[in-house]
């Protein structure tokens, strides 16, 4: 027997700590939910839940993204439905003034109410929008140009062609700090936009001197449609449309904005802020994507497109109606059979990619309902089992309580021989 040391005191003390231990983790798994609350309880489980985490916000956001797709493919046709509704009302106006029983005055009645709905077709295309600058009727959706990627459409490239001095008082021009003699020519990579914009410019040209004093300016000598800056390249990336789609630049060098006004002006008049005070501004174009993309899963490349549509007059083939006789009344029915069967082919497709969103996020809810029961099955604390560990920890803690207290009992033995 010996009183040095006390080994059964020390393995009941150590058998008294792992208990302590495996009791705080049961507690904690209880009191938190999960079986997993750091890397070291299980290292392989935590890196598949974090993983199947991942996929489920996804789902959920992506199941998001498809409702506000339906609800963008809801407004259009909603739209579209008034838009039929104008052209069934324009085809029965049609077939009244092809009875020969109206005289000039009726027809004259009638042209005038049709011409109403073709403007009203106008502007529920133009006017309809989602999230304020997607038009689903009319392009898609508005963005400004930036950086070196154009996703518009392919009436705008970048070009390089050939700008000649042609001042009439023979006075030099400057162009990127260069200075061109009446007749010298100089090489400009710019950009070209169909017509019918021209992009001459009022304002000097490297601070150096105007186009010239006598009203002249210096053009490109090509189609309409090329732009620049005097005192830098002016390149796609620099264009930017207002909120009422009138294109313009910031010029680099003087801080103004630069609109660009119709082509078909003899006189015009130069706008050199950015605020335009008169009807002389080009108002159209828009600039307008027309795929957009929605992301209806977890990962990439798990997108659908919905193309948006031209449902104006001149995208549906209707620009004017004539019922000034019967034989253009006629042919004006016609005309507006194929506009209605164009409207309901827009519709038609707007109908399939909603049914197909449907379906997707119906796919997508049901992905994040499996997944997330999967990932409960791996993090998830089972309360009934915990419970019992945590009640069998609990005892042999008690019970390793008692024992220590009997084993630092046992030395006390020793001294009656000692007696």
């Amino acid at each position: 027997m010996i009183i040095s040391h006390n080994i059964s005191a020390m393995m009941t003390n150590r058998q008294l700590g792992i208990q302590d231990k495996e009791l705080g983790k049961a507690a904690e798994r209880l009191s938190s939910g999960y079986k997993i609350n750091r890397a070291a309880d299980n290292a392989s489980g935590l890196s598949i839940s974090e993983k199947m985490r991942g996929q489920i916000r996804g789902l959920n956001r992506a199941s998001q993204n498809i409702q506000d797709g339906i609800s963008l493919i809801q407004v259009a046709d909603a739209a579209l439905n008034e838009t039929h509704a104008v052209l069934h009302r324009a085809r029965e106006l049609a077939v009244k003034a092809a009875n020969d029983i109206n005289v000039d005055a009726d027809r004259q009645a009638i042209q005038s109410e049709i011409d109403q709905l073709l403007n009203e077709v106008d502007r529920i295309a133009k006017d309809t929008n989602f999230n304020r600058d997607i038009y689903p009727l009319a392009g898609g959706k508005i963005q400004e140009v930036s950086g070196s990627t154009f996703l518009l459409d392919n009436n705008v490239t970048e070009i390089t062609f050939t700008f000649k001095n042609i001042a009439s008082d023979g006075l030099p021009q400057y162009y990127n700090g260069k200075e061109y003699q009446y007749g010298e020519t100089a090489t400009l990579i710019c950009i070209d936009i169909y017509n019918p914009i021209i992009g001459r410019m009022d304002h000097e040209l490297d601070g150096a001197a105007s186009y010239n004093g006598s009203g002249e300016h210096m053009k490109p000598g090509l189609n309409a449609g090329h732009y620049y800056d005097g005192s830098y390249n002016l390149t796609m990336r620099d264009l930017k449309t207002d909120e009422e789609g009138r294109i313009y630049y910031t010029s680099k060098r003087d801080g103004n904005n630069y609109y660009f006004y119709r082509s078909n002006e003899s006189s015009p008049t130069y706008q050199t802020t950015s605020t335009t005070s008169s009807g002389e501004y080009l108002m159209n174009p828009k600039f307008t994507a027309s795929d957009i993309w929605i992301q209806m899963g977890a990962n990439e490349d798990e997108d659908m497109v919905i193309d948006m549509v031209d449902a104006t007059t001149a995208g549906i083939g209707l620009t004017s109606i004539d019922v000034s006789s019967n034989a253009t009344a006629g042919a004006a029915i016609t005309n507006i059979d194929a506009a209605i069967e164009k409207v309901s082919e827009f519709r038609s497709e707007f109908g399939a990619r909603q049914n197909r969103l449907e379906h997707a996020k119906a796919t997508a809810d049901n992905t994040a309902e499996n997944t997330q029961a999967a990932e409960s099955r791996i993090r998830d604390t089972d309360m009934a089992d915990e419970m019992v560990e945590y009640s069998k920890r609990n005892i042999l803690r008690q019970s390793a309580q008692s024992m220590l207290a009997q084993t630092n009992q046992a030395p006390q033995g020793i001294l009656k021989l000692l007696e």
